[in-house]
């Protein structure tokens, strides 16, 4: 069993993950062990206490799912633009100030946008052209 200070101080190792969900009160902090798990398909991120996404957090290029619900995350990182195998995005229950780095995201298959309040969408969202739903 991993605790939340096990993995604010990237004690929680496995190089092999696929699949990683994290939530709860207590994360106040995107948890930079992340960039090393280089075979990780899916990340969650949800209910938290993470208010941004550090320029630095390198997602691992293999992620092809990222789900980010009821943070306190108010901007998406241009990092998204650098997982081409990114191909479901899931925002919810948060406030983003602008949307614009999805529009970098030209695998992305399926776009969730549930409660979301965003100050500034791009009317160039409908450019995703491989966008199914």
């Amino acid at each position: 069993m991993t605790t939340k200070k096990g993995i604010a101080d990237g004690r929680f190792q496995n190089q092999r993950l696929q699949y990683l969900s994290i939530s709860g009160e207590g994360i106040t902090e995107y948890p930079k062990f992340v960039s090393q798990l280089g075979h990780l398909k899916r990340l969650e991120l949800s209910y938290t206490e993470i208010t941004h996404l550090p320029v630095d957090m390198n997602l691992p290029v293999s992620l092809s799912f990222l789900k980010l619900s009821g943070n306190q995350i108010e901007k998406l990182n241009s990092q998204l633009a650098k997982l081409p195998k990114l191909r479901e995005l899931i925002i919810e229950e948060v406030f983003i100030e602008c949307f614009e780095e999805v529009l970098h995201l030209m695998n992305l298959e399926k776009l969730t946008l549930k409660y979301l309040t965003v100050s500034k969408l791009s009317t160039k969202i409908g450019q995703l052209k491989q966008l199914m739903y």
